[in-house]
């Protein structure tokens, strides 16, 4: 029962709030986890007593913001139960939730970057890994949309541009030169040899993001690098370095692929007089 009603309400936040599929992702993961936790109870049955249990649970296992917004999930799920008067009364009513840390986005510098390149081998694999992180570089995509790409969104021969579609949107993307003999060669000689089943047409067919996520944090433990590196720090610096660039945030939106300019803000926070100004400018209100 727990999941239908789950994913009723995944349908619901998918539509009336146009929640990312990363996002639904998060929120499916983060409920089920809860009733996991609390061992399977029906939602009917859940009190405020299991939910103060969990919080304390998260509180001695993950950060404060992973903290907030598993609770942010859980807590809307139960106000849907209650609009829709599945349940009478809403057990998380009493619970606060405490306001997330603000912290700047983590970034990657040029060198930490290419110690990273550096340690890749020199086999398919590692040829491989080699052009994902050139291109999470150039272009600032998430993984998953990078693992999602598909060589017939290719325009003709021509590897260096392409279609990247999303949220049933059509972008176009066009990168430096120097990415088309590395792209033609990655196609038509390394990645025939990578396939071990049939093949679905994907550029980097059978990769996963956590896949992927994994051997990122291999080659980081190869360097001297003495931080925690993941797929979207390349994100980050491209929006970043854009900034510092002078662009605009309307630029950060469009390389980025942000649905909407809000999405932005949490580039721009460390100087909200100019992302005032800047908001002004291309004539965007607050709301």
């Amino acid at each position: 029962m727990n999941e239908n009603e789950i994913q009723s309400f995944l349908d619901y936040i998918k539509d009336e709030r146009n929640f990312s599929d990363n996002t639904l992702l998060a929120y499916n993961r983060d409920i089920l986890d809860f009733f996991e936790h609390i061992g399977g109870k029906s939602y009917e049955l859940v009190s405020e007593e299991d939910i103060l249990a969990y919080t304390e649970f998260l509180e001695s296992r993950y950060a404060q913001n992973s903290v907030y917004r598993k609770l942010v999930a859980i807590k809307s799920f139960f106000k849907y139960l209650t609009l829709n008067r599945k349940i009478e009364k809403l057990p998380s009513e009493n619970i606060k939730s405490f306001r997330p840390v603000n912290r700047s986005p983590e970034t990657l510098n040029e060198n930490e970057i290419e110690k990273i390149l550096q340690v890749c081998p020199d086999d398919e694999k590692g040829d491989r890994d080699k052009l994902i992180i050139g291109l999470l570089a150039e272009t600032g995509m998430l993984i998953s949309d990078l693992l999602s790409l598909k060589i017939d969104e290719f325009h003709g021969k021509s590897y260096n541009k392409f279609k990247l579609i999303k949220d049933q949107k059509v972008n176009a993307v066009v990168l430096p030169e120097k990415f088309e003999p590395e792209l033609k060669r990655y196609i038509e000689e390394l990645r025939p040899k990578l396939l071990s089943y049939e093949d679905e047409g994907y550029l980097f067919q059978g990769l996963s993001r956590q896949n992927f996520g994994a051997r990122l944090k291999k080659y980081v433990r190869e360097t001297d690098i003495k931080r925690n590196i993941s797929p979207n720090m390349f994100r980050n610096t491209v929006a970043m370095n854009l900034l510092k660039a002078g662009k605009g945030i309307s630029v950060v939106k469009h390389k980025l692929n942000f649905k909407n300019i809000s999405q932005t803000g949490v580039y721009t926070s460390r100087n909200k007089e100019k992302i005032r100004e800047m908001y002004m400018k291309i004539g965007i209100g607050d709301n």
